[in-house]
């Protein structure tokens, strides 16, 4: 029950990150998904999550969190 809650309450911040435009948190949105997903045992959807995390986060100045999605993307592949 409790991931259904994070898994909903995670899709709500994206939503709002994506009205508002702001990128960098879309994309550390979708990472935060794609291991929420990993983690349930979903690991289609978890790296597809992952793959748009780097996508957008591609075009962000945050080298961090950009490097943090590459990282995830690898494991899972």
């Amino acid at each position: 029950q409790r991931w259904d809650e994070a898994e909903a309450m995670l899709d709500q911040s994206l939503a709002v990150f994506r009205q508002c435009g702001d990128r960098r948190k879309q994309g550390a949105t979708l990472l935060n998904l794609a291991k929420l997903r990993a983690v349930r045992g979903d690991r289609a959807r978890a790296l597809d999550l992952g793959n748009q995390a780097v996508a957008i986060l591609e075009h962000t100045e945050d080298a961090w969190s950009l490097n943090r999605a590459h990282e995830f993307v690898a494991k899972l592949a």
